[in-house]
């Protein structure tokens, strides 16, 4: 049987999220260290579409990232590196909702935290993301100058590291 969580239980913190017309949850669950122990899941916040709402709806993207803050402050977050890829990526991911909705100063502070991260664990194929969404950014900002210098890197890294993903991306 799983165990609840007590207060100072290492713990992950698991995202599924979407921009709109679906739903977007975090939860936490623990990281037992006994072998027999199961992992306890909580939902610690979830949005979903209102079947009333319109096309237009969209998941409150500032209610998730307070949310993702708070349980990141809260609880003793488990650093392995796959939860630092994870923080990253969603940091990441942040970043370019928040240039979708045009909040620019927003989209700069995550993309900077997840190139922080991918950079201090080591993950090139993270950074040719990262750098990729800052070219956006500086497109966005009206730096075209800027936004080149950051595209032809993003694409420099994905070659280099053979991210096509990232290198698809960069090159569109």
């Amino acid at each position: 049987a799983s165990t609840p969580l007590a207060p100072g239980a290492e713990v992950c913190l698991g995202f599924d999220g979407s921009f709109n017309g679906d739903s977007t949850a975090l939860v936490v669950v623990s990281c037992p260290v006994e072998g027999r122990e199961r992992p306890h899941v909580d939902v610690v916040a979830a949005w979903e579409r209102p079947a009333e709402a319109g096309n237009d709806w969209t998941v409150p993207i500032l209610d998730v990232e307070a949310a993702i803050r708070a349980g990141t402050e809260s609880l003793a977050v488990f650093r392995a590196a796959e939860a630092r890829f994870e923080s990253a990526s969603l940091e990441n991911e942040l970043a370019l909702v928040h240039l979708g909705l045009g909040n620019l100063e927003r989209a700069r502070s995550h993309v900077a935290a997840a190139t922080a991260t991918f950079d201090a664990i080591g993950d090139r194929r993270g950074l040719a993301h990262t750098t990729e969404t800052l070219a956006q950014i500086e497109l966005a900002a009206g730096e075209p100058g800027r936004a080149r210098v950051a595209a032809d890197e993003a694409v420099a890294i994905a070659r280099e590291t053979g991210n096509q993903k990232a290198l698809v991306s960069s090159l569109l």
